[in-house]
């Protein structure tokens, strides 16, 4: 119900009114309230000797009626109690008396205004069904819970301006988070939620951690993007990388975040979609076991961990000599330089020495081919006497056991 204008001439009553939507994330109240007023339509019948007009600013707190033409029962020196509660907290309750304090419709609105400290929202208004618009300031820091007007004893006025909420404040609000690690292999995993704000294109962000790290520096921010949703900006407060305490005993962390190349889309950008952030990559790791290792053509050993990190280990060298074929033979495969061989040129494979590394190659016969079939063909020789000489003897005692016959 909003409250109307009462005439002496006839009843109409205002009720079907359109209700502007206000700017998203801002609470909106609305109340109307109506002015008895005079000699409107004179000459129209109606069923009531009343008629109801929608109230103005300039119109007198002690002539407005409820929308279904009762007396809001409002007289000079009557108090008005104002409580309001935003963001959760009771502000200050302002008694106002009719008369000596406020007069008017119009103050009463400026009064509410005043009260809430709106900086840049819309404010209060009185619209022209009569009604009285609430808009505060956007977010929910600003949240406008609930706004009494009262006057002890008045149970018409408490019920006429009790306000409907038609929007509640919301923050534009979007989270992402990282996984970090500190020098010790710890996890932290760092939280950033970035909040719009009134400006166009502009955000803020702030970090927070999910351990018991302390944030040290560069743990708020903002970003701005340019009017084609590329990224026009992204910094912190303090100019600082983020750092924080792990308080685990390891070192102090230091978080760079590389939000994309200003005036490109490669990084955070900003259209008329859901949000969605998420980190693409990061170069922190935890522990890890190795699992593999790798020899490539240069002699690089790469050694290949369970947290999926790839190091080098160390790297072959190699030897080579002017006169290789001088080298002294130490037996098992092993040579040692000698005179003849000249001192070893030692390097890596490729530069300075020409060669590479075969890993997990089967080495090639390295000796004399006809020298090794000559010695097996001398020892098959050999073995074939031995089996003849057996069989010879074999023969001569199986004779001898016969001629015993």
């Amino acid at each position: 119900g909003k409250l109307s204008y009462s005439n002496p001439t006839g009843s109409y009553d205002i009720r079907e009114m359109e209700i502007s939507v206000a700017p998203s994330g801002r609470t909106v109240f609305e109340r109307a309230l109506g002015l008895d007023g005079e000699d409107l339509l004179k000459n129209a019948s109606f069923l009531s000797d009343r008629f109801l007009i929608a109230a103005e600013a300039d119109n007198d707190l002690v002539n407005l009626y409820s929308t279904n033409g009762e007396h809001l029962g409002l007289s000079t020196g009557d108090s008005l109690e104002i409580a309001i509660t935003k963001a959760g907290e009771p502000m200050q309750t302002l008694s106002q008396r009719i008369g000596t304090d406020i007069e008017t419709y119009g103050e009463l609105s400026e009064l509410i205004e005043e009260s809430l400290v709106i900086e840049s929202g819309a404010g209060v208004e009185i619209q022209s069904n009569g009604a009285l618009y609430v808009v505060g300031d956007p977010g929910e820091e600003n949240s406008l819970d609930s706004i009494t007007i009262s006057e002890s004893g008045n149970s018409v006025l408490s019920d006429a301006l009790s306000f409907n909420t038609i929007q509640e404040a919301k923050d534009a609000i979007t989270t992402s988070s990282v996984v970090t690690y500190d020098s010790l292999g710890n996890t932290h995993t760092v939280i950033l939620t970035f909040k719009k704000s009134e400006i166009d294109n502009y955000w803020t962000w702030e970090a927070s951690l999910d351990t018991e790290a302390s944030l040290l520096r560069g743990a708020t921010g903002s970003i701005s993007f340019n009017s084609d949703g590329s990224l026009a900006s992204f910094s912190s407060d303090d100019g600082a990388p983020l750092t924080f305490e792990p308080n685990t005993g390891a070192e102090t962390v230091t978080v760079d975040f590389n939000a994309g190349t200003l005036g490109e889309l490669d990084g955070i950008s900003q259209f008329s979609a859901a949000s969605t952030i998420v980190a693409a990559s990061q170069d922190g790791y935890g522990k890890g076991d190795l699992a593999s290792i790798t020899i490539d053509e240069m002699g690089v050993i790469t050694g290949h961990y369970t947290n999926s990190i790839s190091k080098t280990l160390a790297q072959i060298f190699l030897a080579t000599f002017n006169n290789a074929t001088g080298l002294s033979k130490e037996g098992d495969n092993l040579y040692s330089a000698a005179a003849n061989s000249g001192d070893a040129v030692i390097g890596t494979a490729g530069a300075p020495i020409s060669a590479s590394i075969i890993s997990g190659g089967l080495e090639q016969s390295n000796v004399d081919l006809a020298t090794e079939f000559t010695d097996l063909i001398t020892t098959q020789r050999g073995f074939q006497a031995s089996t003849r000489v057996i069989t010879t003897s074999d023969e001569m005692l199986i004779e001898t056991v016969n001629l015993k016959r």
